[in-house]
This record gives C-alpha cells, structure tokens and sequence, in this order.
C-alpha cells in the first residue's frame, strides 16, 4: 500500500525540520501557556499532515490510519527531543542517536533545564520533570492520532467514483426533535421523523440541523446526519453552538437528493409574539 511507505517518509521529512523549530521556541519562549500553544500546534500540524496524505492515498481502513498515525506520533516525539537537545547542548548532532538522547534525558533528569517561578534558583528535576515529559509524549501521541485520522473516521468514500464525499452542506430549517418516538427512530436509522418534521421557529435559538457530505463525482450515494443545535449568548454577546448529535452519517441513495434539498426551502414559522413594556397584557380577571 502506497500509504505504507508515503506516511512514515513525509513523518521524518516534516518531524525533523519541525522538531527544531518547536525545541527552540520552547527554549526561547518560558510562558507556560504559549509552550502548551506551541506543543499542540506542532502535533495538530503533523496530525493534518498524515490526514492529507491518508486521504490522497485513499486510505479508508481506521486500523491502518491509526497505525500510521501512531508511527507519526512517536515519530513527532523522537524529532522534538532531537530538537530540544540541538537547543540545550553545544555542539549536538542535526540527528541524534537514540544513546545520545537517552544521555541527555539522563542528564536533564538530574539537573533539569528549567524551574517554576521567577525567583526559583533551582530546576525541576526528577519524577516530576519525567511526569511532564510524559504528559507531554502522550498530548503529542493523541493529537497527531486524533487528526490524523479524522477523514477515515469522518469522510465517507465512494468506491466506484474513487472519491470522498467532503464536499457537506447543512440546512438549519427544522424544528428541533423532542419527541421520543422521533428521537428513537433517528437512532435506529429512520428519517421518516424528517420528512415530517415542522419548520423551525422564527428567531429560535433550538433547532434541527441537516449534515449532507456528498461529491460531484459520486453518482450513487450521499449521506445525511442529524443533529439538534442549542444557540447560547455568553457574558460578551457571542453567541456559542451546541449540536447534539442524534444519527451517523445515514447512507442514502442518489435519487433522494432532491428530496432532502427542499428543506433548504422551509420557511420559518412565525414566532410567539412576546407583548412589549409598552402594552402590559389585557387581564380577562
């Protein structure tokens, strides 16, 4: 499988130069929060990477991507350590061995490199440097493994075509679903609840949302997931999305494009009109 030997070599040809750059800019930047920015950009970057290149190779196997996303990952943690002991010793090799990595991190866990606190004379060292080390290895491992296998986990593939269907488009017209039985019919499968499902309320912050992923170049099928969206405001005016997933990208036959289409259609129902400060409600009492 072309992607066998294309993911590892792209892994090195992209970790190595990388893992420099991320070495000298934890050196150079000691602000926890911008370390913890540069350390999930530099393992979502690699992540994206080995996503692309899975898709390109038509990778549609989650076992396979995962497997070769882990290669990346313990890849990306072997490169920042490369970089990170280029950034510290004088004179380090532009490739260091695995015994010479291990005698830095020997040395380091004896002396450390850095310390907590501005007025802190002595450098953390010992079981808590190696926990950190740890945490970091394994946030790198995750996210290079989350996002590089998100199109195989999200993107469905039309064997004839030989494309994905990443092309999505979302209709935000429906009421939300609350009903059980309509709940429990999209869990088992069943858009009937959709086709009879009434127009979202004008100005509602509560309604259903429509996911349909398709590709020009797939003539037999698309897919359509359903979710309910929840719109919050939070204490600086912006407004926050909630969406409750309620099906799986639902396969569906070309022919019921059309049909799904038409909820882009809807129009709002009118909403319930709220009486104003201006015109208390007439009392019947």
């Amino acid at each position: 499988m072309q992607a066998l030997l294309v993911v590892p070599l792209a892994a090195v040809a992209l970790g190595w130069p990388l893992g420099f750059a991320y070495g000298y800019l934890i050196k150079w930047i000691p602000f926890v929060y911008l370390n913890l920015l540069i350390t999930a950009g530099y393992a979502i970057g690699l992540g994206l990477a080995v996503g692309f290149l899975l898709k390109k190779c038509r990778v549609r196997n989650l076992v396979v991507a995962a497997g070769l996303s882990v290669v990346t990952g313990l890849l990306a943690n072997y490169f920042q350590w490369n970089g990170h002991v280029h950034a510290l010793f004088e004179e380090a090799p532009l490739l260091c061995g695995p015994r010479g990595l291990e005698s830095a991190m020997q040395f380091l866990y004896e002396h450390g490199s850095w310390s907590i606190g501005r007025h802190s004379t002595s450098n953390v060292t010992g079981l808590f440097l190696a926990g950190v080390w740890g945490v970091e290895a394994l946030a790198i491992l995750a996210l290079v493994v989350v996002f590089g296998t998100d199109p195989v986990r999200n993107l469905p593939y039309c064997e004839k075509s030989g494309s994905w269907l990443d092309e999505e488009t979302k209709y935000d017209t429906l009421a939300a679903f609350t009903d059980a039985q309509q709940l429990a019919a999209l869990r088992r499968g069943d858009i009937a609840p959709v086709i009879e499902a009434g127009p979202r309320e004008d100005g509602s912050t509560t309604f259903a949302r429509l996911t349909l992923k398709h590709s020009p170049k797939c003539e037999e099928f698309f897919t359509l997931k359903v979710s309910n969206v929840t719109l919050t405001t939070d204490k600086k005016g912006n407004v926050e999305e909630k969406e409750k997933t309620l099906t799986a990208d639902l396969v569906l036959p070309r022919e019921m494009r059309e049909l799904v289409e038409r909820f882009a259609e809807v129009q709002p129902a009118p909403g319930v009109a709220q009486p104003s400060a201006a015109e208390p409600p007439v009392s019947l009492a």
